[in-house]
């Protein structure tokens, strides 16, 4: 039920004027209120894309490390227990992490990039972990490798969600 804000009557949900002063109930919005609204959805599309956009470029990827920088990369990054839910994953996002796992399949992508799944023993909750690197791997499928990078996510692939991880460093256990 509606009351009216004059009289006080209670008036239907669909009321548009009180049933007894005739007072509209729903104040229609102006013209330029509504391009307002328009114009503020509008932005909000517009940072949406943009951060999509952001994502894809080549400046959302972590750079490799370098040979005078790798002693210190390895200690800023923690171990990352991959055995928990989604959910409690979720609280990771680009946060310096390390993961041991055998190398699966690796492909070259965009930009001298490289792209690999890493199964992880023991992992509970999904079948690998989806990681990306700034650079050509030399290591071949079989391989145990321990990578060093950011946990940024999920990767949905068929509906199913993988961890995510992009790799700055990568070395052969």
């Amino acid at each position: 039920m509606v009351f009216c804000s004059k009289c006080g009557t209670e008036n239907d949900d669909n009321a548009v004027i009180c049933t007894k002063c005739h007072e509209k109930l729903y104040s229609t919005k102006t013209n330029w209120e509504f391009k307002f609204v328009v114009l503020v959805a509008i932005l909000a599309i517009g940072v949406i894309m943009i951060s999509i956009i952001g994502l894809l470029d080549n400046t959302a990827y972590v750079p490799a490390v370098t040979d005078e920088n790798i002693s210190a990369y390895k200690s800023s990054c923690a171990e990352i227990d991959l055995n928990k839910p989604q959910e409690d994953l979720e609280i990771l996002p680009w946060q310096k992490v390390k993961v041991k796992g055998e190398l699966l399949d690796s492909f070259d992508g965009t930009s001298g990039r490289t792209y690999f799944y890493l199964k992880v023993a023991n992992l509970t909750y999904y079948p690998y972990v989806d990681v990306s690197y700034s650079g050509k791997i030399p290591f071949k499928e079989g391989n145990e490798l321990e990578v060093y990078g950011e946990y940024s996510g999920f990767s949905v692939y068929d509906n199913i969600s993988i961890p995510f991880i992009r790799a700055a460093y990568i070395e052969k256990i």
